[in-house]
């Protein structure tokens, strides 16, 4: 039996799946922060002090043991990488491919000044390279981005997002400390 057909037969225990998807998650994220840190020439303190950490603090969330992940701490490393954050939650179909494809190159991510979609060149779409050249006349493109509303600008997938967005309101925010347990026990009374 292959191990791929093993693996997909120990899959279908719960309790299984979960623990294998948890170990391949902590040894993703903790190999691709070290991947991206070493791509951008920087050391371990210096990645520390961008984040606000200390050297010890990057050596152990680099490790495939660690599992105490904060969106927080995710954002700043995003952030000291010059990247952006995506978190997803994903079917265990999807798992075959995340493994089979699991390499340092898969793992690597260029920084937004190496991005190719905001260098300038020849290959720029043409809204970064708008100009005579390609059909597309600058002054009225400006001139549509300045009168234009957020909301005019909103990509179609962006407006449906906003509509679903719309339709569950915020929880509103309840004060803390002593104001908060007051008018908690007012909601109460």
């Amino acid at each position: 039996m292959s191990l791929r057909n093993r693996l997909k037969r120990q899959l279908r225990d719960k309790q299984f799946r979960h623990a294998y998807a948890d170990e391949h998650l902590n040894l993703s994220i903790g190999t691709q922060i070290k991947a991206i840190r070493e791509k951008q020439g920087m050391t371990q303190a210096t990645l520390a002090e961008k984040i606000g950490t200390k050297q010890t603090g990057i050596s152990r969330i680099e490790s495939a043991n660690y599992s105490r992940w904060s969106i927080a701490v995710l954002r700043r490393l995003a952030e000291a990488f010059d990247l952006r954050l995506q978190v997803s939650f994903e079917e265990f179909g999807t798992l075959w491919k995340e493994v089979d494809d699991f390499s340092r190159e898969s793992l690597e991510r260029r920084e937004f000044k190496e991005d190719p979609e905001f260098e300038e060149s020849a290959n720029a779409s043409p809204l970064m390279a708008a100009g005579p050249s390609n059909g597309v006349p600058v002054d009225a493109l400006l001139s549509h981005i300045a009168t234009a509303s957020a909301a005019d600008l909103r990509f179609p997938t962006e407006q449906r997002r906003q509509q679903s967005l719309d339709d569950y309101p915020l929880p509103q925010r309840r004060p803390v400390g002593a104001a908060g347990a007051a008018s908690r026990r007012e909601a109460y009374a």
